[in-house]
């Protein structure tokens, strides 16, 4: 079974002097992120368990073994998929 988890958290305050943030979508959803921040740790930061999703980045498929040196940029779009157990 899938199931499509949404980004629902608000964007609180703003980012320190001196740094930048980036605008993306993930799963439909407009946020804003720290310039240079790698998918592993959007999906860290985000909570999701990285065995267990699928990522696509900008209409393509982003390997497991790439989700730590895949750093987002401006416009991304990013999808994530959560397999689940049940039935």
């Amino acid at each position: 079974m899938l199931r499509r988890m949404h980004y629902h958290k608000a964007m609180m305050g703003r980012w320190p002097p001196g740094t930048e943030g980036i605008e993306m979508y993930v799963n439909g959803q407009q946020m804003t992120m720290k310039k240079g921040m790698s998918l592993k740790e959007l999906l860290q930061k985000e909570g999701y368990d990285i065995q267990r999703v699928a990522v696509e980045k900008n209409g393509n498929i982003v390997q497991k073994g790439s989700f730590d040196t895949e750093i987002l940029s401006d416009s991304d779009r990013i999808e994530i998929v959560c397999f689940v157990g049940g039935g």
